[in-house]
């Protein structure tokens, strides 16, 4: 598990490099599936795939894109009349919030629909409706992460978010977009940034962990974070928390405009 298989309730995918290793990790799967006495249904299998449909998802050598039947269940969804229709098209689309830079800033306006005791559906979260499903059919391949090479985190901040992308080799893995509220709102530039730094390594840390990579920041003050001495009280904790992680931090303030959320308030 983890190593050459994924299982999933009675789905089971097996993955591999080469021929050579998929053959020997079936033996494996189907030894082990006989010794615990379970049985597969051939005709539900399929076998040395070079892509496979997998929760929604289709991952090859590639990468993971979205499914295609679902992109258009998506785009053949009609208007929300109810909180029904809108939280069952947040659904499905949530799915995928990973292929979609700024999601969450998209999305707003949608799940601003569900509050209150009626139900209004503006000109306003039509547009970001219609945006949403745009952008679903513009989402990119994401890469498969490869841990034998440096991976590398670029973080952002702006008024009303944070956010971040992982990427490799100039290919994106996942995105992560996050609006924030209550007293975060009042947090000065550097600490917002910090913020973003703080929540995507949480986000990811069962990833970067093990391993060194490259943070980048816009945010040219954050360069010296770990020869700053003097800190507030939580500035003093998220350090902390930094030093789990194995990083080199590079200022790069040219990502800025690239990173941050479409239909951000300026």
């Amino acid at each position: 598990m983890g190593k050459f298989v994924v299982v999933y309730f009675d789905d089971i995918i097996i993955y591999s490099c080469s021929l050579e290793e998929h053959v020997e990790y079936l033996r494996t799967v189907f030894h082990t599936i006989r010794d615990e006495k379970l049985y597969g249904n051939l005709r539900k299998c399929e076998f040395f795939e070079s892509s496979v449909v997998f929760l929604g998802f289709v991952v090859s050598s590639e990468g993971i894109k979205v499914d295609e039947s679902k992109i258009e269940a998506i785009n053949e969804w009609p208007v929300p009349r109810n909180f029904h229709d809108v939280r069952s098209f947040h659904g499905l689309d949530s799915l995928y919030r990973r292929f979609i830079r700024g999601f969450s800033s998209i999305a707003t306006l949608l799940t601003e629909c569900l509050e209150g005791d009626k139900f209004e559906w503006t000109s306003a979260a039509q547009a970001r409706f219609e945006r949403l499903k745009e952008f679903l059919n513009e989402a990119p391949i994401l890469a498969l992460p490869n841990f034998a090479r440096m991976f590398i985190v670029e973080c952002d901040a702006w008024g009303v978010g944070i956010g971040g992308v992982w990427m490799q080799e100039g290919r994106p893995i996942t995105h992560f977009r996050k609006k924030i509220n209550g007293a975060k709102l009042n947090y000065s530039t550097y600490g917002k940034e910090f913020l973003a730094i703080v929540r995507v390594l949480v986000t990811w840390s069962h990833y970067l962990l093990p391993r060194e990579f490259v943070l980048h920041t816009n945010h040219e003050a954050l360069k010296y974070i770990n020869g700053q001495h003097k800190l507030s009280r939580r500035h003093a904790k998220w350090d902390e928390f930094l030093q789990s992680f194995t990083f080199v931090l590079k200022h790069n303030p040219e990502r800025r405009t690239q990173l941050r959320m479409p239909f951000q308030e300026r």
